[in-house]
């Protein structure tokens, strides 16, 4: 055993035993030949598994070797729950895309009349009009002839007042067809400007959700280089030189290589 070198598989994390001196080594999880740079004395060293923060391999596993012992793992018993860690380390969810915006609403301008429309006044003096000349017939009783003849005459003008008011309501009404005009020109200028916007907006809209489209598969490719270190609690991309604490894994995923 004095001349093998153990260390892990750089695409799978799985662990390889390799001969002093070696200049290749395959993995025998998932079958991927990596090229092994000696240092001094012939060993070999893993040069792609060292946690940049704590310069050590020892508590490094790749991220999809956790994932996959871990789906292994509740294949083999039904009832296994996921790790806390595995869905720490999940890859990336399907971004969200920006909702359509929604067209702004803009009130069209009402006509304006020149003149009143009484006709619902109308209807009610009517109807006054018409209680006024039941009084005399009901209580007829308890009044003077005079005072039921007063009373009924009243109630006709009251009747007479009442159609006066229903036919000027239902008569065709002026428009002030200049204050309209004016009116619903300003109306057609804001919503062509309005259209303007929208349009605009619907573009910017359009080129946001192509770039979150395109961010996903840059980002599984960020997350199937990453290393995970039990001892620091980060990860990394070994080529990269860099880490991210685990609560920031989305935002070092999702940002531009390099």
């Amino acid at each position: 055993m004095g001349d093998f070198i153990q260390m892990n598989c750089p695409t799978c994390g799985g662990k390889l035993e390799i001969q002093k001196n070696a200049k290749s080594a395959v993995c025998q999880y998932c079958g991927n030949e990596h090229l092994i740079k000696p240092t001094e004395g012939g060993i070999p060293q893993d040069t792609y598994a060292n946690c940049p923060f704590c310069k050590k391999d020892d508590k490094v596993e790749k991220v999809t070797a956790i994932i996959r012992r871990n789906t292994e793992k509740r294949a083999k018993k039904s009832k296994s729950k996921v790790s806390e860690l595995a869905t720490r380390l999940a890859p990336p969810d399907k971004p969200k895309l920006i909702p359509k915006p929604e067209f702004p609403l803009i009130s069209i301008p009402q006509p304006k009349y020149l003149k009143k429309d009484y006709s619902n006044s109308g209807c009610g003096v009517l109807i006054i009009g018409i209680g006024g000349l039941m009084v005399p017939f009901v209580f007829s009783s308890y009044m003077s002839t005079i005072t039921a003849i007063i009373i009924a005459l009243l109630s006709i003008g009251v009747l007479m007042w009442g159609i006066v008011l229903l036919r000027s309501g239902n008569k065709k009404r002026k428009i002030d067809k200049k204050e309209y005009e004016l009116k619903y020109l300003e109306y057609q200028k804001k919503y062509k400007k309005l259209q303007e916007e929208y349009a605009v907006r619907l573009e910017e809209v359009k080129a946001e959700n192509e770039k979150i489209k395109l961010s996903r598969p840059n980002a599984l490719k960020r997350w199937e280089k990453l290393y995970y270190c039990y001892r620091d609690d980060c990860v990394f991309i070994p080529e990269e030189g860099s880490y991210s604490s685990l609560s920031e894994i989305k935002d070092y995923i999702y940002q531009t290589e390099g």
